[in-house]
């Protein structure tokens, strides 16, 4: 029956495909397409949130400055750059599409830019904004899961192992005006984590604050406080997340520079301290210093010395362990980063000491034989990008403390106006180090790794794109997963189609072998993980305030034995014409053979949130996300989740393990704005 199923859908996209005019592309689309691949959990929070404000406040192409420009986290200086040349040489835009005639923007580009930007009429916007305006926005939101799971319970006359409450609390307070200054304040408090009680008397877990000013014209940026900085293409500077391997092409190279104010609850991969952005004709520079305690297991030798293991990244403070943890080694890094606008080429040049309180030595371990071991580290690196037309070239080569480099270097071309092409390869030295590091690749960590990509985008016929990459990638020293040196490819391709204007969708096809360590019994070897799967997807908008999206999802896994998942979703979503009120529906049913052939989805979440929910075992998921806005001031969201399992007595394990078949989730969200 799935066969006959996926065959007449294939047919249904066909048959239609030849009445399709224009793409059509959604906000929610680009963030799936971005998290799809955070599949164990990595999440950028600011990302998210950088995109969902520009999406709430596009930026008028006509009145547009070079720093409004830059705001896109995806936009390259350069290519901004070139944004407003056009417009001085061509005049005012007239439609968002004409972006695709900038020197540097493909349509796909132009297309995601299309989200985030619009043309005024007479290059006067509708709406607006004084410079000395004063805009607050307090954020307060909660969430907790059903039944309690067994760190909550008390166990054979002892306490429960969680010291805290099993919900999760978040506030933010943010006060700007368009020009000057912008504050704000985060606090986090995570379940199961202590609330004004115990350990956490000041009340929330994790506060992190930021002061942002606009001092001179020549000096965009001073913050105090917690910021993040991105430069590169990510094999120094990088926190967070990155942008990975995607159906999207342009995926393949960072923006280059990028610092902001902090606004995440991730509590490991920020700085605190000052940084400030300096802007001089052709120059950028960016001076940053940072000071902050981080999570670490100390070890207490007998001669008095003190080391650590390693850091702790889950940012969880539950148990008395956790807690014993948390702010246990002093973390400082200073650095400068360096950009040059020479004609076509942005060159860069990234510099970064760092220095731990007490040295890291790793376990005795063989996988972590060239593990990052001491208590300072320093990298330098240079990186740029050269636009020349059509083509774009780019690259950053580093080297860490110890001598080892990395390097990367990718091409873009937008070789006609139905055909471009992305190539990139990297190669991370396994004695290679970066804390800050996150580049592109296939665990996006800069060592150990170099691979060669190759990806595509085709519009072969009107309402018809063909998109694809190939990866293939190796690693010369073992890791956590493997025994020996691995090798591996990852493949996908996936057409998308606009069917008569109402309908879109798209079909997918995604393979991947990789090298994974197995005990038949005798002794631990690698064999060749073999995953694969299909993916249908249809958009249908019957009307401008209904849509309805179906997905029906098949993967397989090959290595000692053979597995199989299916899945099938159903949303509904429907906005009053106002629009004050919006609710989206989802019913999904799944059933995989065990956890190894798990399927994963994006589901719509709180504001400034997303979710991607791993589906394993047999059994259904089903939601409920409403907004509703009281006033231009103040806007709520709501969502209810409930999961149940056929075939399961319990759910999770360990401290996290739920009694019964069945959970369900609550989260709620307020907004207020002045």
């Amino acid at each position: 029956m799935r066969r006959v199923f996926y065959l007449l859908v294939v047919i249904v996209i066909f048959t239609f495909s030849s009445y399709a005019q224009v793409f059509s592309y959604s906000l929610e689309s680009f963030i799936e397409e971005l998290t799809e691949n955070s599949e164990e959990g990595i999440s950028d929070m600011a990302l998210i949130e950088d995109l969902q404000v520009l999406y709430e406040a596009p930026i008028d192409l006509n009145r547009a400055t070079l720093e409004q420009l830059c705001e896109i986290p995806f936009l390259d200086p350069m290519v901004a750059g070139n944004i407003l040349q056009y417009r001085l040489e061509a005049g005012k835009f007239l439609t968002v599409y004409e972006l695709s005639s900038v020197e540097g923007v493909s349509p796909a580009l132009a297309s995601k830019l299309s989200l985030f930007v619009f043309v005024s009429e007479g290059g006067h916007s509708t709406t607006p904004i004084s410079n000395k305006q004063i805009r607050q926005q307090l954020l307060i939101k909660g969430w907790q899961t059903f039944p309690l799971s067994a760190g909550y319970l008390p166990t054979d006359n002892k306490p429960a192992a969680y010291l805290g409450d099993p919900r999760k609390y978040y506030a933010r307070y943010e006060i700007s005006n368009n020009k000057t200054f912008k504050a704000g304040l985060t606090a986090d408090k995570d379940p199961g984590e202590p609330f004004f009680s115990g350990p956490n008397r000041f009340g929330f877990d994790f506060y992190s604050g930021h002061l942002t000013l606009h001092l001179k014209p020549d000096i965009s940026y001073v913050i105090v406080g917690d910021y993040s900085l991105k430069a590169g293409q990510g094999l120094i500077l990088q926190p967070g997340f990155s942008l990975g391997k995607t159906a999207n092409i342009l995926n393949s190279g960072n923006p280059g520079m990028r610092l902001r104010p902090y606004t995440s609850t991730d509590e490991n991969f920020f700085f605190r301290g000052i940084a400030t952005q300096i802007n001089f004709q052709r120059f950028d520079a960016v001076f940053f210093a940072s000071h902050k305690k981080s999570d670490a297991n100390r070890i207490f030798h007998d001669d008095g010395s003190i080391s650590i293991s390693g850091l702790q990244t889950s940012g969880y403070h539950r148990t008395r362990s956790e807690m014993e943890d948390k702010n246990k080694v002093g973390h400082s890094v200073i650095g400068t980063v360096l950009s040059m606008l020479n004609g076509r080429t942005r060159w860069g040049t990234t510099f970064l000491y760092e220095r731990f309180q007490f040295p890291i030595i790793n376990n005795s371990q063989l996988f972590n034989r060239f593990q990052f071991q001491g208590n300072e580290n320093a990298n330098f690196g240079i990186d740029y990008r050269h636009v020349r037309g059509k083509y774009q070239l780019f690259g950053e080569g580093a080297i860490s403390l110890n001598g080892s480099i990395s390097f990367i270097q990718g091409f873009l071309a937008h070789l006609h106006d139905q055909m471009s092409l992305s190539m990139l390869y990297r190669s991370y030295g396994f004695r290679y180090h970066a804390t800050w590091g996150n580049g592109f690749g296939e665990t996006n960590q800069v060592n150990n790794e170099s691979g060669y990509y190759a990806g595509f985008r085709l519009l072969p016929v009107s309402g018809v794109s063909l998109s694809g990459y190939v990866d293939w990638f190796a690693s010369k020293w073992m890791s956590f997963s493997t025994v020996g040196p691995s090798r591996g490819r990852d493949m996908l391709v996936q057409a998308d189609i606009q069917l008569a204007g109402k309908m879109d969708g798209y079909v997918r096809y995604k393979r991947r072998i990789k090298g994974k360590k197995i005990n038949p019994g005798n002794a631990l070897h690698d064999e060749d993980n073999k995953r694969s799967g299909l993916r249908l997807h249809l958009n249908y908008r019957p009307a401008s305030n209904w849509v309805l999206r179906t997905r029906v999802e098949n993967s397989f896994i090959q290595m000692d034995k053979t597995e199989k998942g299916f899945m099938v979703l159903q949303d509904v979503g429907w906005t009053s014409s106002d629009p004050e009120f919006s609710i989206v529906f989802r019913a999904a049913c799944f059933k995989t053979d065990s956890y190894e052939s798990r399927i994963y989805a994006y589901e719509n979440d709180l504001l400034y949130n997303f979710s991607t929910i791993s589906f394993f075992g047999k059994g259904y998921r089903t939601y409920l996300n409403l907004k509703y806005r009281f006033s231009s001031h103040l806007d709520m969201w709501l969502k209810i989740a409930y999961t149940a399992y056929f075939e399961q007595d319990n759910i999770g394990s360990g401290y996290n393990m739920i009694e019964g078949d069945s959970k369900s989730e609550m989260k709620i969200q307020f907004r207020y704005r002045l």
